[in-house]
This record gives C-alpha cells, sequence and structure tokens, in this order.
C-alpha cells in the first residue's frame, strides 16, 4: 500500500509539474501574441480597389488583377507587409471615384454609423463602452434607412452569435419618425440609446457618444490596420489610369495622391504596384529628442533584410538621407484620437542608419521645439517618410490669428553648409511666393559633426582674438619706447577667424528638396521655415503682425533721415558761415547765421519724436507682439541716441559767436532758441 501511495504521489506531481510547464508556455505564448515588437512587426496593410464602369474588365480579369497584384506586393515588400485586397467599400466607392485627391478622414467616416446614448437614462447612465451598452440597454432606436443599412452588413459580415454586435444589433427598434425625432428624444432622455449616422451624432446635448468599432466600417480598419491604399482606375482616352492614396492608419494621415498611366491592361497590375510603391510612406518612431537631433527606430526594420541583393532595396526601408515629417497624436483614456497634429514646417533627416535605430537631424522653424515633448503611454511621436508629389509650391505668409495676408515680405534660401543667401522673391497680394524646386541635390552634415565643426570655430576665433592682442601689445610697446602714441586696441567683434574645412567625407546628399527660408519684413527677419517644395500646392505660414513695426520702421527711418539732413546742413551752414567770415564778407555771414537759427533744435526734434513715439503705441492698442515692441522701442531709442550724439552742440551760437568777434563786438550771450546743454534729457513721454 505505501509503494502504491508513493508511485500514485509520483504520478500527481509529474502531472502538476507538467500542466505548469503547459499554462507557462500558453501564457508566454499569449504574451507575445498580445505584445508587438515595433521593429519586427509587419505593416498591417489593407488594399481598396475598384474599376471604374468605363474600365473594360470581366470578372475573371478582377480575380486575375487581385491575385497578380497581392503576389508582386507579396515580392516587392515581402516580409515587411502583411496585405489583404478587397474591393473599395459600396459606402465609399463614390467619393474614391469623384474626389480621391481632397478626400480626408472625416469623409470616409460621416456617413457610418455611431451609437449615442442619453447620458442622464436610468440605463445608460453609466455606460462608456460598447460592450457595457450591449449588456446594459433594453432597445436601440434606429430609422428605417439605419436599420437596412445595419442588417444588411450585419448579414455580409457573419458575425459570432455572442459578440456585442450581435446583441446590440437585436435590440435595433424602428423609429419611423426619422433621425431628427430620434436626436431629439435623446435630448429629453426619453430613450437609451440610438445608432446615428456621425456626421448628425457630433454635439447632442445630454449625451455620449460611444466609440463603435463595427467590423465593416472604417474606424475598425483604422484601429486594426497600419496602412490602407486607395485605388482607383478610369479611363482617360485609349490609357488607363491607376490613382492610388495611402492613409496612415494610426495618425489618420492622408497622402498626397500619385498616379500611372499604361494603354495595355496586361499592364494594370504592374503599374498599380509601382504606383504603390510610390505613395507609400514608411515610418519611424520618435525614442529620443533634442532641439536639433533626434533618436529613431524603424517600423518593421528588423524584417527587412534582403534589401541590397542583386540592387533591390525593400520600398519598406527608410535610408540614409531620407527626409521625414513628424506626426503626433494623443489619446484620451479611452484609447480616442483627442490630437492629430501633423507638424508643419518641421522635418527630420535621416544621417546614420543600422536597419532598426536611426539618427537624423530636425530642422524646425524659428523658435520651435523640434520633437522634443513629454514621453507617455497616450502620446505616440512618428515620423512618416516625406514624397514630393509636384514639381512646384507656394508658401503662403498670413497673420497668425486672423489669417490677413502679410504682402511685401522678402523671401531668401539659405545653404545649409555654406551659409550663402539667395533670393527667391516677395510676396504679392495674396501673401503667396512659388518656391522653385532645387536643381541641385541638397548637402547636410550630421548635427554632431556640426556641432564638432562649430567648436572648432570657436577655438579659431579664440585663437585669433589672442594673435590680435598679442600684436596689439607689442606694438604698443614699440611705440611707447619710440615716444609714439599707442595704436588703438582692436576692435575683437570685427576679427574673423581662418575658416575651418568642411571634410567632404562628413557630408550627405538628402533623398528630397529640403529647404531653408528666411522670411524678412522691411530689416527683420520674422521666421526661418525648413520646406520642402512639392509636397502640397499651398503651404500656410502663420507668422505675428508686423504691419505695425514695418509702418513704425518707416516713420522712425523718414526721422532719421531728417536728423542726418539738419546734421549736414548745419555742418555746411557753419562752414560757409566761416569762409563768409574769412572773406570778410559778413553781411552774408549773417544771413546764414539767422537761417542756422531757424532750423530746429535738439529741444524740438527730441519733442516730435516723443509725440511719434506716443501716436505708434496709441495705435497697437496693447495688441501688438512683444517681440515686436521691443524692436519698436530700439528702433526709438536709437534715434534718441543719435539726436543726443550729434544735435547737443548749438551749432547756430557758435556760429553767431564767431561774427560777432569778427564784427568786433567780443562775445555776448546767445539770442538763439534756447539748446540742449550737456546733460538735457529727453523730453517727456519718450
Amino acid at each position: 500500500m505505501l509503494v502504491q501511495a508513493y508511485h500514485l504521489s509520483i504520478s500527481i506531481c509529474h502531472s502538476v509539474i507538467l500542466l505548469a510547464i503547459v499554462w507557462t508556455i500558453s501564457s508566454v505564448h499569449l504574451v507575445a501574441q498580445e505584445t508587438k515588437i515595433w521593429e519586427f512587426s509587419p505593416y498591417e496593410v489593407k488594399v481598396w480597389y475598384q474599376f471604374e464602369p468605363t474600365v473594360p474588365l470581366t470578372e475573371p480579369m478582377l480575380s486575375r488583377f487581385e491575385n497578380d497584384l497581392s503576389f508582386d506586393l507579396e515580392r516587392t515588400f515581402k516580409a515587411a507587409w502583411r496585405t489583404s485586397i478587397e474591393t473599395v467599400p459600396q459606402h465609399l466607392s463614390r467619393d474614391v471615384s469623384r474626389s480621391l485627391s481632397s478626400l480626408q478622414v472625416k469623409d470616409l467616416t460621416q456617413n457610418e454609423f455611431t451609437l449615442v446614448v442619453s447620458a442622464g437614462h436610468a440605463e445608460t447612465k453609466a455606460v462608456r463602452t460598447f460592450q457595457a451598452a450591449a449588456e446594459a440597454v433594453s432597445s436601440v432606436k434606429v430609422s428605417a434607412a439605419t436599420h437596412a443599412a445595419l442588417k444588411s452588413s450585419a448579414n455580409q459580415a457573419d458575425l459570432p452569435s455572442d459578440s456585442p454586435i450581435t446583441k446590440l444589433l437585436a435590440k435595433l427598434e424602428v423609429d419611423s419618425s426619422g433621425d431628427e425625432a430620434i436626436i431629439s428624444s435623446l435630448k429629453q432622455e426619453t430613450i437609451a440609446a440610438a445608432f446615428l449616422p456621425r456626421s448628425k451624432s457630433t454635439a447632442i446635448e445630454k449625451t455620449r457618444t460611444v466609440v463603435t468599432l463595427l467590423p465593416w466600417q472604417t474606424d475598425a480598419v483604422l484601429a486594426e490596420k497600419d496602412k490602407v491604399f486607395l485605388i482607383n482606375c478610369s479611363m482617360d482616352g485609349d490609357q488607363y489610369v491607376v490613382s492610388v492614396r495611402e492613409l496612415d492608419c494610426p495618425m489618420q494621415h492622408m497622402g498626397p495622391i500619385f498616379s500611372g498611366r499604361t494603354t495595355e491592361i496586361s499592364q494594370l497590375t504592374r503599374v498599380t504596384s509601382f504606383v504603390i510603391q510610390q505613395a507609400f510612406a514608411p515610418v519611424a518612431r520618435v525614442e529620443a529628442a533634442e532641439s536639433t537631433s533626434a533618436e529613431l527606430r524603424h517600423k518593421a526594420g528588423g524584417l527587412i533584410m534582403d534589401d541590397n541583393a542583386d540592387g533591390y532595396v525593400n520600398p519598406a526601408r527608410i535610408r540614409v538621407g531620407d527626409l521625414m515629417q513628424p506626426i503626433i497624436r494623443r489619446d484620451d483614456k479611452n484609447g480616442i484620437p483627442v490630437l492629430l497634429q501633423a507638424l508643419n514646417f518641421t522635418y527630420c533627416a535621416v544621417t546614420e542608419s543600422d536597419g532598426v535605430k536611426m539618427k537624423a537631424n530636425v530642422y524646425s522653424y524659428s523658435g520651435g521645439p523640434g520633437l522634443q515633448g513629454r514621453q507617455n503611454r497616450r502620446t505616440q511621436r512618428v515620423l512618416l517618410r516625406v514624397r514630393p508629389a509636384t514639381s512646384t509650391s507656394d508658401v503662403q505668409i498670413v497673420v497668425r490669428g486672423n489669417q490677413k495676408p502679410q504682402s511685401g515680405c522678402f523671401v531668401y534660401s539659405k545653404d545649409f553648409l555654406t551659409n550663402e543667401i539667395s533670393f527667391i522673391g516677395r510676396t504679392d497680394w495674396r501673401g503667396r511666393i512659388p518656391i522653385p524646386m532645387p536643381t541641385e541635390p541638397i548637402r547636410v552634415m550630421s548635427d554632431a559633426v556640426r556641432r564638432q565643426r562649430a567648436e572648432l570655430l570657436k577655438v579659431a576665433k579664440k585663437e585669433a582674438e589672442a594673435k590680435a592682442l598679442a600684436e596689439f601689445e607689442e606694438a604698443a610697446k614699440k611705440a611707447e619706447a619710440a615716444g609714439e602714441n599707442p595704436p588703438n586696441p582692436p576692435d575683437l567683434s570685427l576679427i574673423v577667424a581662418n575658416e575651418v574645412p568642411i571634410d567632404q567625407d562628413a557630408m550627405l546628399s538628402l533623398n528630397g528638396p529640403l529647404m531653408q527660408l528666411f522670411v524678412k519684413s522691411g530689416d527683420t527677419v520674422l521666421a526661418k521655415l525648413p520646406y520642402i517644395p512639392g509636397l502640397r500646392d499651398v503651404e500656410v505660414a502663420e507668422l505675428l503682425d508686423d504691419s505695425l513695426r514695418l509702418r513704425s520702421e518707416a516713420i522712425v527711418r523718414g526721422f532719421q533721415n531728417e536728423i542726418l539732413d539738419q546734421i549736414g546742413l548745419r555742418k555746411l551752414l557753419a562752414a560757409r558761415v566761416k569762409s563768409l567770415i574769412k572773406d570778410k564778407k559778413l553781411e552774408k555771414a549773417g544771413e546764414l547765421v539767422e537761417e542756422l537759427r531757424r532750423m530746429k533744435n535738439f529741444n524740438e526734434l527730441n519733442d516730435e519724436l516723443g509725440k511719434m513715439e506716443r501716436s505708434i503705441l496709441e495705435q497697437s492698442n496693447d495688441n501688438v507682439p512683444r517681440s515686436a515692441k521691443a524692436q519698436i522701442d530700439r528702433m526709438f531709442k536709437s534715434t534718441r541716441d543719435m539726436l543726443q550724439k550729434y544735435l547737443q552742440e548749438d551749432t547756430a551760437a557758435a556760429a553767431a559767436d564767431e561774427l560777432r568777434k569778427a564784427q568786433g563786438q567780443g562775445s555776448a550771450p546767445s539770442q538763439d532758441k534756447p539748446a540742449a546743454n550737456s546733460d538735457a534729457q529727453p523730453a517727456a513721454g519718450s
């Protein structure tokens, strides 16, 4: 008995251990299924295609097209893509056919249905999710059209009988009064829930919109896929035209439209595959960032192993020199995006890559934070490779806030390596200026090399300053020994160090036309704008209103010119008085002295300057930007300094004194207008 008990206990122990091992392996397998590793997760891609009725294709030809396209994409992208190909959903067919180039995500979803619950109804007070609604509500009101559409889609989807969607659809009740009556009932809290078109479900008082991921609707696709490609094939004469546009699902970002043409129906698959490759934007994730550099991680980079075999390059590969545009997504606690923002005038250039990890330069607008920002699980910072689709595009300069065009702004481009400035032109009455595509490849240095070179330039500048000071000290000693006046000390701000040569191996060419634009209004640089021509037809730059500062600059410049005229005329008249006195033409000299007395003196000009300043500040109505106000203040200060430096001396009194001496009258108190003395103060209000 003891032996049997012993063997039984051993058997039980083995069973327990085996069960534990199986449970552990299963748990690990489940975790592996749920956890996606960014660099080893393929792009989940859905291709939606349609052929317009004018394209002569039979059903067998359509089936072959789909099979051939699937094979071609698999051969091209290999393990980096996991692709499914379907025809465009019927409710999107018209939009894809007629307005693919202008289509936005909201256009794809506005006619789809979403669940709306009453915030005050007893059944739905605590309902926040679709699953909770399926259990809590007793009925869901719908219009007749909505009921027919939902039932038809559900029948085609073949849903499980125990799914929340099936449970909720079983509770549908038709309200023949229509959607408006249903909305009114929701506001009055007389019904608990309803299915409504998304275009009608927003901003309804006393209601909540529940996330509704119906598998046949776009929201479900956006949640499950990484990319969606919308393809429309039409006829243009005897040519087949294939138009493709990419939708990045996590960022809900629509890319530019790309097209291809062929006259052979047998080439449709090849053309479609090629255009999809053009439209595709590989993705990278920001791992760490500074103001001018960033570390990135390549989506599916670890799955791309053979992109250099026989000259083949996987289109999913992000290469050194590629340009990327950052997009930020911020979610609420339910995972619904509350911010989806492409950062305008901010781009990255990849400078190093090992296939998975990358380093990049960050080019941002003046004062921009680059890719820096708070990192948390609700905020995603990703970058999409840019794909210029046109040869030219415009930049439009408008006032931040009211969108008023800023005409007459000067636009320049600056070379990234040599810092050479090139004038492009001025904005027209619309605030627009066309930006030409660069004819030469754009070359840059990595941020690390640029910083190293900047340090070398600092060292070279210090050495040049030390050399200049040493030469000055030696020259001063020689002058002192020779009893001569010492030389003037060198102006260190004017010393130019020897240029540090640029290492050719440290330069890299970009795979896109990145430009560095400078927008100038008058003498002031309004903004530095990194820009890629060809991404959009018009890129709008919202800058601070510079009209007041520009008007102030014109007024002050005119006043400064008046001061210079006064200074020049005073010196000329004073010199002529001396010349006439020397020639004994005292009567003529007296006339010139009277002309000098009639000219404005320091106090009068200073009072005028104070009135100008007060008038400009009153026009601002406290809406002038702080930076512009500081510039206006500096302009008036420099003008006041000019007055004090050149118009403190009473030239008329000095000339009259010389004339009296020549007339033998001796010196007498001047009868001229009172002049400001050396410690005169500016007029009040200046």
